[in-house]
């Protein structure tokens, strides 16, 4: 009885090379330097110079004080990695205007456009079409782009997990568990 050359294939054993741990170490590396290569590749292409984009969030603290929210803002140079947080008792676009401008003062250099995900204090309010946040910011000569979807800036879902309110989507605990 003849074999079909797919039940020949089948009992075929598969060439299966165990890497050692030199050439394991040696992969990973290589991946991780690809990586990186890529990585540096997408932050001079969106931030070639210092204040070039700065990404803001606001995070609330999930304590409050005297009956007030604390919000812990926070700002992350895309370019130098430098941040800046800061709590306030409030999350108002005064707050966050305030915040810009503290940010503004801690930075060696300009800062050019800041980017923001679409939500309080930041986006217009459902009755307002002009966000007041982007006229403040205007107003400093500073540009204000809105992030709809953060998962569409690879660089702002990296780089904002590093920042002291980098947890998205969940309130900040003070309470170590």
């Amino acid at each position: 009885m003849r074999k079909s050359k797919r039940q020949s294939s089948l009992n075929t054993p598969l060439l299966h090379v165990p890497l050692g741990l030199e050439s394991f170490c040696r992969e990973f590396a290589h991946s991780g330097a690809v990586y990186l290569d890529a990585l540096t590749l997408a932050i001079e292409e969106a931030a070639p110079r210092p204040g070039r984009l700065v990404y803001l969030q606001a995070k609330e603290l999930s304590m409050s004080l005297n009956g007030l929210e604390a919000v812990l803002f926070s700002a992350l140079d895309v370019n130098t990695h430098l941040q800046v947080a800061r709590m306030y008792l409030t999350m108002t676009r005064a707050a966050a205007v305030d915040f810009v401008e503290s940010t503004a003062q801690s930075f060696s250099f300009p800062i050019l456009r800041v980017r923001t995900l679409a939500e309080a204090p930041f986006a217009p309010s459902a009755d307002n079409s002009v966000c007041d946040f982007t006229s403040a910011m205007n107003a400093r000569g500073i540009e204000h782009s809105v992030l709809r979807a953060p998962a569409s800036d690879a660089l702002f879902s990296l780089l904002t997990k590093l920042t002291f309110g980098g947890m998205q989507g969940q309130p900040l605990s003070t309470a170590s568990k």
